[in-house]
């Protein structure tokens, strides 16, 4: 049976150009060595040899692979894991890490093979690099989902598994083989080595920083502009004419009909920052502190990633936070659920522009809405993914139907209120696809480019074609509309605190 990751659920905010350049100078130079001296040639001169050993090989050795297969199998771990250990590192501190790990990889294979034989033969690839890769994308990412292609004998197919199991059973794979004495030319104390580097430089920028946030307070261009607010509304007032409503009046489409419509008397628990976290061992928190059923906290946090607990008495929240804290699980606060209210019930449109002043919304009940970006208070994108009406369903359905829809929310405020963009696509079989529409794509990417400030969520990177759903995947409007609510209470919460996260 074949098991290999293909992909990551986990989207970037930036173009991951140095990663993008690592992967194209290995390349690079193996087909340079290929064709002129050959990889034998290539390890004698630039392979780190530990009996001849020489700082300046603790670099070169980092670049160079022997042969094709030694080079796709590092270079797609890499592409998978570095692009979002770049994103969260930024470009210098991660061309830093990547190195570092590698040379001490080798330090620690050179340490390990110091007086045998193998001390005499050259050490060369990027595996102790993409070590320290995976370990950062262990520590920052540990429940993003990775996609798996298996092959059991002629049956191919996919599957996800987070990446704490494909990391971890990785490093587990290394620490075994070197118990076992392997002779199999593989280095496995680079490999621990490379992990271990990349691992320190995770955790100081996780004490630094904490974790990273799915909410993304800056925009892709607005450092271009030099923090430049938009101009307001000049350009969609030329586009539309004077009929152009800038501020649009209260939505009269009907409001939603989903369970959340209805709000949870009582307090409710929040998390107060948007990591991914353990949710097994959160849920058994809530569990002990509330008396849920476990089964139902970890359905519930899954399904909105930020509401722990509903419908709790003063005492009874006090305590879950209590909890909490002392068992070091995700900062967490608590609200009165009937205070807050619900969000406001979408009015829909049914095409949209995303321009340098603002949105431009062509409604489904006909009319025209221009808003301004300093009345957006969010945005949010999501897929919704559910069984076509009348559609037949389970194993004795040769070919069911469903309906996957990808909805953006623009949140405005003053006054608030919720425009929404969903575009379905019938498909057939289980298998989701990944994709938007080309105008959807092009909708997102515009919201990416002019932004500005103005958080959004992972979704609006993935409806532009940069990523997969992944946990953005819901299975019905509710748990959407429950995660829509937490993620604006936290901006509610940052917002007063005068930071962007905590």
């Amino acid at each position: 049976m074949l098991l290999l990751p293909v992909s990551d659920d986990n989207p970037t905010q930036r173009r991951p150009v140095l990663t993008q350049a690592i992967l194209a100078l290995n390349i690079a130079i193996w087909l340079l060595g290929a064709f002129t001296v050959g990889d034998d040639r290539m390890f004698l001169m630039f392979g780190l040899v530990p009996a001849d050993f020489t700082f300046p090989s603790l670099l070169t050795s980092q670049f160079i692979h022997a042969g094709i297969f030694h080079l796709a199998g590092n270079m797609l771990f890499f592409w998978i894991f570095a692009d979002n250990v770049e994103d969260r590192l930024g470009r210098a501190w991660f061309l830093l890490m990547y190195l570092a790990s590698g040379a001490a990889g080798a330090i620690a294979h050179a340490v390990a093979v110091m007086g045998t034989e193998t001390a005499h033969i050259p050490l060369g690839g990027a595996s102790g690099a993409i070590s320290g890769v995976l370990a950062a994308y262990l520590v920052f990412y540990p429940q993003q989902p990775v996609r798996i292609f298996f092959l059991f004998f002629l049956y191919p197919g996919f599957f996800h598994v987070r990446a704490v199991w494909v990391i971890g059973a990785y490093a587990a794979q290394q620490i075994l083989m070197i118990m076992a004495g392997a002779t199999d030319n593989v280095a496995y104390w680079a490999h621990l080595g490379g992990f271990g580097a990349g691992l320190a430089f995770a955790l100081a920028d996780r004490w630094r920083r904490g974790l990273p946030e799915e909410l993304l307070p800056a925009g892709e261009g607005w450092r271009r502009r030099a923090g430049r607010q938009p101009s307001g509304v000049t350009r969609i007032w030329k586009r539309l004419g004077p009929e152009a409503l800038v501020q649009p009046p209260r939505p009269e489409a009907p409001p939603i009909e989903v369970p959340f419509a209805r709000i949870a008397e009582g307090w409710t628990v929040l998390r107060a920052d948007d990591a991914l976290a353990d949710v097994s061992a959160v849920a058994a928190l809530v569990s002990r502190a509330t008396g849920e059923p476990h089964a139902d906290a970890v359905r519930r946090i899954r399904a909105t990633r930020g509401v722990l607990a509903r419908g709790l008495s003063a005492d009874a929240a006090n305590r879950l936070l209590a909890a909490l804290a002392a068992a070091g699980g995700p900062p967490a606060f608590a609200i009165d659920e009937a205070s807050a209210g619900p969000l406001p019930p979408p009015a829909f449109a049914a095409s949209a522009s995303a321009v340098p002043d603002g949105f431009v919304f062509e409604m489904a009940d006909g009319g025209n809405w221009a808003v301004p970006w300093s009345r957006v208070a969010a945005v949010y994108a999501a897929r919704v993914d559910r069984h076509a009406p009348g559609a037949p369903r389970g194993l004795g359905a040769l070919a069911e139907r469903f309906i996957e829809t990808t909805l953006v929310d623009v949140i405005t405020r003053d006054p608030a209120g919720r425009i929404r963009l969903a575009q379905d696509k019938e498909r057939l079989g289980a298998v989701p696809s990944e994709s938007a529409t080309p105008e959807m794509q092009a909708f997102c990417s515009a919201i990416l480019r002019f932004r500005g400030p103005i958080p959004v969520n992972n979704g609006v990177a993935v409806a532009a074609g940069k990523g997969h759903w992944g946990y953005l995947r819901f299975p019905g409007e509710a748990d959407y509309e429950d995660y829509a609510w937490w993620l604006t209470q936290l901006i509610r919460r940052w917002a007063g605190s005068g930071k962007p996260h905590e």
